[in-house]
């Protein structure tokens, strides 16, 4: 759902669950909006690029042709994520939920459908590099666990002597950094309280 657009999956049922699970065969080009879920995931969107079945912490919502595009409501459903997630809120139970109804009700203004299709370009235009250098973020972070995973298996197995390392490092800056100076303060302030 993170991802804005679903162009794969990793989990698939039989042709058995099918008929006998009852489940829904959501068509691709449909908007999904997760209606469950902690952190950021409820109430966020994307787009489905292929058919597929879909289990009960997601809605689905066909666009119709003439009046909205899947690439605008999804936009506008991202826009509106806050909205979303006030309303999921205000359900009244302990858990934060969106219901089917809850999306029926949500209003959303539709302009003209060339004007959707300009301010979907306009959106891409506008937010290509950001997400040229989210991914390569992404990329890095995951170069960066892997070198991590690397390096604990070297220092478990032996092959890396921490000892030897450590004396390779660069002698330690003499100026406390900000970071430094706040922890000292942190540890500093329980003893002076206890003193009093």
């Amino acid at each position: 759902m993170n991802r804005g657009f679903i162009d794969s999956a990793d989990q698939f049922v039989t042709e058995t669950a099918l008929k006998e699970c009852h489940l829904p065969r959501v068509p691709a080009g449909s908007v999904l909006v997760a209606i469950t879920g902690q952190g950021k995931t409820r109430g966020t969107s994307a787009v489905l690029g292929f058919e597929a079945t879909i289990n009960q912490h997601l809605a689905f919502i066909k666009p119709r042709a003439p009046i909205v595009t899947a690439e605008f409501l999804h936009l506008a459903l991202s826009a509106a994520y806050q909205a979303l997630r006030i309303l999921s809120e205000d359900s009244g139970s302990t858990k934060g939920a969106l219901t089917c109804e809850d999306l029926k009700r949500f209003k959303l203004g539709l302009p003209p459908v060339q004007e959707q299709a300009a301010l979907v370009q306009r959106v891409r235009t506008e937010t290509r590099n950001l997400e040229s250098a989210l991914a390569r973020a992404e990329r890095e972070i995951a170069l960066l666990r892997e070198y991590r995973t690397r390096l604990v298996a070297d220092v478990v197995t032996g092959k890396l002597d921490v000892h030897a390392a450590a004396r390779q490092l660069p002698p330690e800056s003499a100026e406390p950094t900000e970071v430094d100076e706040a922890e000292n303060d942190e540890a500093t302030e329980p003893a002076a309280a206890e003193a009093d």
